[in-house]
């Protein structure tokens, strides 16, 4: 009975794996894991390819907080072309990258790419990364987001949050 409830496990393990290793990899909208992304979009797969783009020096509308109605900020770049966002904890931003554009995003940590931060989603179609920090998610986050034009051109977004406490003196 152990090895038939082992092998149940493995197989119910292996399912849930690809399960969630491919939500939102059909369409495109969701990216809760960049590694389930095709590979054949012609974006950099690496922290070094990935540096050594153009830079986008577009303003992005951000909101911030809750409220749907309310009218997104529109953000410069800096001088590098990092876009600058400050929110609280437990807070939520959303960031208009445009649409009708192929985007791949990634936490950049030291001199590696990793995976977006938890809670947090980039809606290809709507051309948006939306993110809602949880509890204890302090301090500076690195983001990376590279733009696949409809002409082939390939350009990076980077983008700085940093989130502060939710109760913190202002």
């Amino acid at each position: 009975m152990n090895k038939s409830l082992t092998w149940v496990s493995v197989i119910l393990f292996m399912a849930a794996g690809a399960f969630f290793g491919l939500v939102g990899a059909a369409d495109g909208a969701a990216q809760a894991n960049p590694g389930a992304q095709a590979v054949d979009q012609g974006l950099p797969q690496s922290y070094n390819s990935m540096m050594s783009l153009p830079v986008s020096f577009e303003p992005r509308n951000v909101k911030r907080g809750f409220d749907q109605k309310a009218e997104p900020e529109l953000i410069q770049p800096d001088n590098d072309g990092t876009i600058r966002i400050e929110i609280r904890e437990v807070g939520r931003v959303e960031i208009e990258l445009g649409k009708g554009q192929i985007y791949r995003g990634y936490s950049i940590v030291g001199d590696q790419l990793r995976p977006l931060p938890i809670g947090s989603t980039l809606d290809q179609r709507a051309g948006a990364f939306y993110w809602m920090p949880g509890p204890g998610f302090l301090g500076t986050y690195d983001l990376v987001f590279m733009r696949k034009d409809g002409y082939g051109v390939v350009k990076r977004i980077p983008v700085q949050v940093t989130v502060k406490p939710k109760y913190e003196p202002r």
